[in-house]
């Protein structure tokens, strides 16, 4: 990163009073904009951008599929409960209008907060701070990477992939929180319903009474598996970042099958899941879901 986004974050560190939050919005456009993020002409950060949502509303600063509400201190009292509804219609408006994925960052530069937000509900999914540290600015460029997925041709390394797709990362704290919501909206289907119940004695079959049968742990076994799934597409050639492969198509491995490549992507129990959830739910706000995970994953030059 640049001499001026270290400087930036000093300043975001410091939190002087005196500062206004269009003072705060504009180093946060610093950051984002020379801060090294690698932004693609589809993730341009843009100030001030109305919602079109028939409201005079304006999102503080729009990157991609997030929007960043800029508060002056998260920490007064009755700030975060407001910020927080105001963060969720911007979340919801966003999503219904892309008919894909849509998330929040809200923040006072300081403190950093990731949200994710359905029709009743807006879901906290990860946490960021600066310390004042001299690795505040690199973590806080790793934090914001890790959502927006704007690095290409990373090198798989052990740490890369730790620091982009592992457990306490941005990234897959927010992937496990869509997968749990999709999960409990397709759970009452009675085809998920069988095949989540299989799952569960196959393993106890396998492990004995060391399996312990629960919703987390099925999550978790799904998006492990998706990630295995998009992998190995990415590792043939498939272009898994665009949308182009549905994700009926990338579980239920068809597009190996199209090419007459078999034994690698098939059917499973998790395929009833993510395609039931497909074919009973906007099946665009899935794709897009998708997607924006893929983007992640494909990031990497496996």
């Amino acid at each position: 990163m640049s001499l001026v986004s270290e400087q930036v974050v000093k300043r975001l560190y410091a939190r002087e009073t005196t500062r206004t939050e269009a003072d705060i919005q504009a180093d946060i456009y610093t950051l984002l904009t020379v801060g090294g993020l690698s932004l693609s002409p589809d993730h341009v950060a843009r100030l001030e951008v109305p919602t079109k949502d028939g409201t005079r509303r304006r999102l503080d600063v729009q990157i991609g599929n997030a929007v960043i509400e800029v508060k002056k201190n998260l920490s007064k009292s009755g700030t975060l409960p407001d910020a927080e509804e105001q963060l969720a219609g911007y979340i919801r408006s966003q999503a219904d209008a892309l008919q894909s994925r849509y998330v929040g960052i809200l923040t006072d530069g300081y403190e950093w907060r990731l949200y994710r937000a359905n029709e009743t509900n807006l879901e906290l999914t990860s946490e960021f701070q600066l310390t004042g540290s001299e690795h505040d600015q690199e973590r806080l460029g790793y934090w914001l990477e890790a959502i927006m997925a704007t690095d290409r041709d990373v090198k798989p390394s052990p740490n890369e992939i730790r620091r982009r797709l592992g457990f306490e990362s941005p990234s897959h704290q927010l992937d496990m929180a869509t997968l749990a919501a999709l999960f409990e909206t397709a759970q009452s289907n009675k085809e998920v319903a069988l095949k989540r119940g299989l799952w569960g004695k196959l393993l106890r079959t396998a492990f004995g009474k060391a399996f312990e049968d629960n919703e987390d742990l099925f999550i978790s076994h799904t998006l492990l598996v998706l990630t295995a799934e998009v992998i190995a597409h990415a590792v043939i050639g498939f272009n898994v970042s665009t949308g182009e492969i549905s994700p009926k198509r990338l579980v239920s491995g068809s597009a190996f099958n199209d090419v007459y490549i078999h034994g690698v992507v098939e059917s499973d129990f998790l395929t009833g899941f993510s395609m039931r959830r497909a074919e009973t739910s906007t099946s665009s706000l899935s794709h897009g879901e998708l997607v924006d995970s893929t983007g992640r994953m494909s990031s990497m030059m496996f």
